[in-house]
């Protein structure tokens, strides 16, 4: 029981982006277009590059350091360091990105950015902090039903004729209330300011520079597919896009899973962890398999209707789809849940670099050769052979802990 209300709070934030994708999307569909929907796409990706830079490592280590934390005033420290640091990358990554967002962008110039402000807000997402503390209730309010309200806001104003950047404008507003919720959440009344906050700022960022770098490779292979398309494929970017939105949508709606096992992997003793750590590689691979069904089901009809029916998929090509969606989702499972617990961050960072370096190039190569299904196989080959990497690492330490 304790288990499924965790899952089932941590898996209404999706749960509420995804009730907008279907409403918001099918809208654009039929009033802008593909430009439209190529203005959202590229906003979100950049924006999602941004973001991820922004939040440095703490999506990959923070939730375990949280709940491994002593009390509430390390934690407490934990999240205003965070803060601080994800705050100058902030400001700092805004200055570059906002002028290549508009100079990138074919049309709906402002609106693009607009978008990609709003999506790099998320790079101060608190959802790591709540997951190691296994508290979904405060996610879902602060981040959760402002988004929704955000939604709202966009949907109202698009039905009675606002352009689209009422919508980027309501993401960026939706964004920034969300951040100064989490701060009230966790913070209280403590003072914003704090001595040395700044110095320890510039500290941590440093100090997580391998796992940033790790990030943003990473973000550049699973964000920057639309930006690729647009140099070496310009004509099937529309197709594309809306296939990497689904992607992105899947991914998002899903990340629940793992992270609602955090805490309880994170809090376990020495002899539980490896139990626990088991248990949930098992679950995570049967929900995955179980993805592939459904999807075939769902899927024709889902594009059908997010994309008012100007982008159809072969059988195969959702196959493909689904089954990048499953890989991804299990890869980021086998981090949070196995590597990280046991020590194993660097192995990550490095895995992911790599993998990311080697899945921009597949990417181009197949956008070129095969178009975006060329791109899409690009994504499963990637996060296979990381898959096969994750393991060798496993079975070398299982083999030298046996020899010692």
């Amino acid at each position: 029981m304790r288990h499924a209300k965790r899952l089932l709070g941590f898996a209404l934030l999706p749960a509420l982006s995804m009730l907008a994708s279907l409403v918001l999307l099918p809208l654009i569909s039929q009033r802008f277009g593909s430009s439209g929907w190529v203005a959202l796409g590229l906003g979100q990706s950049i924006g999602a590059l941004v973001s991820v830079i922004v939040g440095m490592a703490w999506p990959i280590i923070g939730g375990d350091a949280v709940a491994r934390a002593d009390g509430l005033p390390a934690r407490r420290s934990l999240y205003r360091s965070s803060t601080y640091s994800r705050l100058v990358l902030l400001a700092v990554m805004l200055l570059m990105a906002c002028p290549l967002t508009a100079i990138a962008a074919d049309g709906y110039r402002l609106t693009t950015t607009l978008f990609m402000v709003g999506i790099s807000l998320n790079g101060l997402t608190a959802a790591w902090y709540f997951a190691g503390v296994g508290e979904p209730r405060h996610l879902v309010v602060n981040e959760g039903v402002t988004r929704l309200a955000g939604y709202a806001l966009a949907l109202g104003g698009m039905l009675i004729g606002a352009p689209l950047i009422w919508y980027a404008a309501a993401t960026v507003l939706s964004g920034g209330t969300a951040v100064a919720l989490n701060w009230f959440t966790i913070m209280g009344m403590s003072a914003f300011r704090s001595p040395g906050g700044w110095t320890t700022a510039v500290q941590v960022i440093r100090e997580q520079f391998r796992g940033t770098v790790s990030r943003l490779l990473q973000a550049a292979f699973t964000f920057g597919g639309p930006s690729i398309f647009a140099v070496v494929a310009p004509m099937q970017l529309p197709i594309f896009t809306a296939i990497d939105q689904v992607q992105k949508a899947g991914n998002n709606t899903l990340n629940f899973l793992p992270q609602a096992f955090i805490q309880w992997v994170g809090l376990a003793e020495n002899h539980q962890r490896r139990s626990r750590m088991t248990r949930c590689v098992y679950l995570m691979a049967i929900a995955c398999a179980s993805l592939i069904p459904v999807w075939l089901l769902v899927g024709p009809v889902a594009f059908r209707f997010l994309f008012a029916g100007q982008v159809r998929l072969p059988l195969w090509g959702h196959l493909l789809l689904i089954l990048a969606i499953a890989a991804i989702l299990f890869n980021a499972s086998i981090e949070l849940l196995l590597l990280i617990p046991l020590g194993f961050s660097r192995v990550v960072y490095l895995g992911n670099s790599v993998a990311s370096l080697l899945g921009i190039a597949l990417v181009g190569l197949g956008a070129l050769l095969y178009g975006p299904f060329g791109a899409v196989a690009a994504w499963i080959s990637v996060h296979v052979l990381l898959l096969v990497y994750y393991l060798n690492q496993l079975a070398r330490r299982h083999t030298v802990r046996r020899e010692a």
